[in-house]
């Protein structure tokens, strides 16, 4: 069960995050689907482009790291990816393809960058990620909030 509902599964309140900030879902979901511009890649119900075949398979270059800085000559780059489901994203770590939500390099080895990788993901500057970069501390709290309870 998501530990970030409450009883059969009904929303809450107030969320207190990873990091121990409080977020507010339902104020998160007006984010979600207005200025944040989530929708766009993540419509529900299942929150991802892939849910549907005619859009099926879209990959989309959002600025988000293609891969970890470490040992780049051994990997096969490709830029863009299929938008990923949200749903569980509470119970996912690291996050994104190349795992840069979550996992760093320090001198020639993986370390773990970030225990909460959806902040890493909202609040990394010059990510093209909707419209995380325009949103408050206070907002991208609520919109954290919302999706952990996906």
């Amino acid at each position: 069960p998501n530990p970030y509902r409450g009883a059969e599964g009904a929303p809450l309140e107030t969320v207190t995050l990873p990091d121990g900030r409080t977020g507010h879902p339902a104020k998160g979901l007006a984010l979600f689907e207005g200025k944040a511009r989530c929708m766009a890649c993540h419509p529900a119900p299942l929150f991802t482009l892939d849910q549907d075949p005619s859009t099926r398979g879209q990959y989309q270059d959002v600025g988000t790291p293609i891969a970890l800085p470490l040992r780049l000559e051994q990997q096969h780059l490709v830029k863009g990816a299929a938008p990923p489901s949200l749903v569980g994203t509470w119970d996912v770590w690291p996050l994104l393809t190349s795992a840069t939500a979550g996992y760093a390099v320090q001198e020639d080895r993986l370390v773990v960058g970030s225990r909460f990788p959806l902040r890493t993901l909202l609040e990394t500057p010059g990510l093209e990620h909707g419209g995380a970069q325009e949103l408050t501390a206070g907002e991208r709290d609520d919109l954290l909030a919302y999706l952990l309870t996906l």
